[in-house]
């Protein structure tokens, strides 16, 4: 039997500059772009299916309307040679 065990350690600077959240079907998402660069905000079903995507060109507050249904999606932010993937949960 052969166990890999890795250890990636989070680094929290990383992991603050994006957060999204749902309210009453609106998706609103904070967005501080990582050294300046434009970024790509994509929801995937979870089955890894593209829902919604939008370029992103300056850091800020965003609010969408992807007209999802209730459930779990995946939202993913990159920009560079980063990127964020948080759960989602969207209830009526």
């Amino acid at each position: 039997m052969i166990i890999f065990i890795t250890d990636i350690p989070k680094n929290i600077n990383d992991i603050d500059w994006f957060n999204v959240y749902s309210s009453g079907g609106i998706l609103k998402a904070e967005i501080n772009l990582p050294d300046g660069e434009p970024g790509m905000f994509i929801i995937y079903d979870l089955t890894g299916r593209k829902l919604f995507n939008r370029k992103i060109y300056s850091p800020g507050y965003y609010e969408f309307n992807p007209k999802l249904s209730n459930g779990i999606y995946i939202v993913s932010f990159t920009s560079g040679n980063k990127r964020i993937s948080k759960k989602l949960f969207i209830k009526g």
